[in-house]
């Protein structure tokens, strides 16, 4: 799919831009801390109340730190189905940090928690249970080392900041918020920020409360990873092995011009992996390949080359991580599946994945012979070894001693110009913030109108559900309703400019923010440059 198709950015109806504004309208106002205090007496309560209100905005447990068992309490926050069965334990790897601090140990393990213990933990409130427990970023700018909690990852660790600058995420009370929002504009990089929030629309069928819920929850999940901190140090901060291994990596495209993955399933052993580089080696490659999707395309193709295939690579732990990622964290950006030569082995394998899958994302799973990828792919990007005529093969080239001063210098803590470029950035993100504010202000009226007109057609997106009250239906009256449409209409325009340039002053960004990867060393692919935007 691209920008140009039903419900994307080019291809809107009236409804769905209502949506839309409406959408923006509540995330702002998810990000805005309103505060009673009248029944406070002392600033110890209204620190309180405080941080009360900013608790109850927060997810008790995102998708990243669901266990690694399949079971049945953990899809309460995006939706997702429930399943029950139980096939593989783990391995536990000492020493290696994850977000997924839920992940199952052994019975027997002295690790594992008594249940005086458990109830010890459920006293956590949810904000200290993401600060202090789930959360691998640093706790709060203002605490020394010797605060930091045990739980938290040594000092080498890929997701504690190596450099001043945006991987340097405030947590406490008072930024954890405006943190999340900086996410948010993080997470658009070079793409149009109305684009990632018809993602989540379309993902949620255009239910904004929904919507909103599963932005949020993404939010928080990107945070407790420190994804920013991952692309600064990149490769570095994951076991040189995995990318040696060859079980992913991106080439070419297809012919909608969509970027393919390639995951060679036999390269992957359980039993010689630990969980959480693999899970690394994912967040990575996912953020990698959305930065080498370049507009109007908006989506990318996954090749699952199943030859060879045996027990010993089915990895269900890990198999739910990169599902619960693609369809909660990167709703709508999987444009087709192809599973390749899927041996008759796979078929209870799949039986147990698929109840895992939204119906949306489960149509897009095609099971091919390996001479059907053609179909599909054009044989000039096509591997020779997949029936096509490109001679690459996948080699992975570590970076050079070179390679890695020079990233070193770029994002240095002495670096002027990177400040200066991550200053001009947050400048604009205010300025398209306060321009967004503005265009929904503008067509308020304009929208309530249009809404009370259909909330009662059944076929309308806006409709009211039987039984409920919508507080945004209200038959008005507009005077002067070509002037407001007018106004409404220019400050559209201004805001679509302003949005322009936030992408561009963005990739100006992106040096001093990601490493460069394999894929610019044997010049694969490049991120998104200005020309391109």
């Amino acid at each position: 799919m691209s920008s140009n198709d039903s419900g994307h950015i080019f291809n809107l109806n009236e409804e769905q831009k209502i949506l839309l504004r409406e959408y923006w309208d509540a995330l702002f106002n998810f990000f805005t801390i309103t505060v009673d205090y009248s029944k406070c007496t002392t600033e110890e309560e209204r620190v309180k109340e405080r941080q009360k209100v900013i608790e109850g905005k927060l997810h008790k447990r995102s998708h990243a730190n669901l266990d690694n068992s399949f079971d049945e309490t953990g899809y309460s926050d995006c939706e997702s189905p429930k399943v029950s069965t139980t096939p593989t334990t783990p391995i536990i790897t000492k020493d290696i940090p994850s977000p997924n601090l839920e992940s199952p140990v052994s019975p027997n393990s002295p690790s594992s928690p008594t249940k005086s213990e458990k109830n010890k933990t459920n006293k956590f409130t949810n904000f200290n249970r993401f600060l202090h427990k789930k959360s691998n970023s640093n706790i709060n700018s203002n605490e020394s080392n010797e605060t930091i909690t045990s739980n938290s990852p040594p000092n080498n660790h890929y997701n504690i900041p190596h450099y001043k600058g945006l991987a340097e995420i405030k947590l406490d009370v008072d930024n954890i918020l405006q943190s999340m929002k900086e996410e948010f504009f993080y997470m658009m990089s070079c793409d149009d920020p109305d684009s990632v929030a018809l993602r989540f629309l379309r993902a949620r069928k255009w239910n904004v409360n929904r919507a909103i819920k599963m932005t949020t929850a993404c939010l928080q999940w990107r945070i407790e990873w420190n994804v920013r901190a991952l692309l600064e140090i990149g490769e570095q901060g994951i076991d040189e092995e995995v990318f040696k291994s060859g079980k992913a990596f991106i080439f070419g495209k297809d012919k909608e011009n969509r970027p393919i993955s390639f995951v060679r399933v036999r390269n992957h052993n359980k039993n010689t992996v630990p969980l959480f580089e693999s899970e690394k080696f994912t967040m990575f490659l996912l953020e990698t390949g959305r930065l080498s999707i370049k507009p109007p395309v908006e989506m990318c193709t996954i090749v699952f080359d199943m030859t060879d295939f045996s027990m010993n690579n089915m990895d269900y732990p890990y198999v739910k991580f990169v599902l619960n990622a693609l369809q909660n964290y990167y709703p709508e950006c999987l444009g087709i599946c192809l599973i390749v030569n899927a041996p008759w082995i796979f078929n209870g394998c799949w039986k147990v994945i698929k109840p895992l899958l939204d119906p949306v994302v489960s149509s897009k799973v095609h099971f091919i012979k390996i001479e059907e990828l053609k179909d599909y792919i054009n044989e000039d990007q096509l591997m020779k070894c997949y029936g096509g005529n490109n001679l690459y093969d996948y080699e992975y080239i570590p970076p050079s001693s070179e390679d890695i001063e020079l990233e070193k210098k770029q994002k240095g803590n002495d670096n002027e110009d990177k400040f200066k470029r991550i200053e001009e950035w947050r400048s604009i993100t205010k300025e398209y913030e306060d321009i967004t504010k503005e265009w929904i202000k503008k067509y308020k009226k304009l929208d309530k109108q249009f809404r009370a007109e259909n909330y009662n057609n059944p076929d309308s997106l806006l409709k009211v559900e039987k039984g409920k009250d919508n507080p945004n239906v209200e038959n008005i009256v507009i005077e002067n309703k070509d002037q407001l449409l007018k106004e409404a209409i220019e400050v559209d325009d201004k805001r679509k400019k302003i949005s322009e340039k936030h992408k561009k002053i963005f990739s100006k960004l992106i040096p001093y923010l990601y490493t460069k990867t394999y894929y610019q060393r044997v010049k694969t692919f490049d991120y998104v440059t200005e020309d391109e935007i």
